[in-house]
């Protein structure tokens, strides 16, 4: 059975009105147009530039570090109370 029919069949019952509510409080995935993608990527740039300009550094870390290492795992299956 495909999604439409069982979606259909679920709001059968349902006012038309309240169907169009549902689609459109969906929401869409977000798309942005060529021009402001390069407004984005011209406002990141910008902002780089400040912040090296006002003496910050950019260091690159290793692949393989990690925020936070690896620890022992922990045992307390069955410690809480009943």
């Amino acid at each position: 059975m495909n999604d439409r029919a069982y979606t259909d069949n679920q709001n059968d019952n349902d006012d038309d009105d309240s169907v169009e509510e549902r689609r459109d409080s969906i929401s869409q995935p977000d798309v942005y147009s060529a021009a402001e993608k390069e407004r984005v990527r011209s406002q990141l740039q910008a902002d780089i530039e400040a912040f090296l300009a006002q003496g910050g550094q950019v260091k690159q870390v290793a692949d393989n570090v990690r925020a936070d290492p690896p620890r022992k795992p922990d045992n307390q299956y069955g410690s809480n109370p009943i």
